[in-house]
């Protein structure tokens, strides 16, 4: 087993046994999906800014981008707004997920490096 995968276990161990604490600093020890945000209501935000244990994250709505697996489910799963029904006489609020977004799927290496290529152009 080379050093990488044994650093990646024993990162993925500790987040089993301690939930997650930190985030990897190695996007190599990350998992990635492609996630597009919904474009929004007039007057919401573009971007979707959210943080997960003191890193925080920017994405721009209606496009791909690649989003760590952790952030999807540590965050995003997890955001909620309540809405209203607007009936003074007989108030109801449901939840709606706070950022609908869609996954694409999986990201191998190989798209997270041409996508961070681009990025630190």
């Amino acid at each position: 087993m080379s050093e990488t995968e044994t650093k990646a276990r024993q990162t993925k161990a500790a987040r089993n046994s301690e939930g997650l604490t930190t985030l990897p600093a190695d996007r190599y020890e990350r998992k990635y999906q492609w996630v597009t945000f919904a474009s929004g209501k007039a007057g919401e935000e573009k971007t979707v800014f959210v943080g997960l244990n003191g890193q925080f994250f920017r994405y721009p709505r209606g496009k791909r981008v690649l989003v760590p697996l952790d952030v999807i489910n540590g965050v995003l799963k997890n955001a909620q707004v309540g809405v209203g029904n607007g009936n003074a006489d007989a108030p109801e609020f449901t939840e709606e997920p706070a950022y609908p977004y869609q996954v694409h799927g999986d990201a191998s290496n190989e798209e997270v490096d041409a996508y961070f290529a681009k990025k630190e152009q």
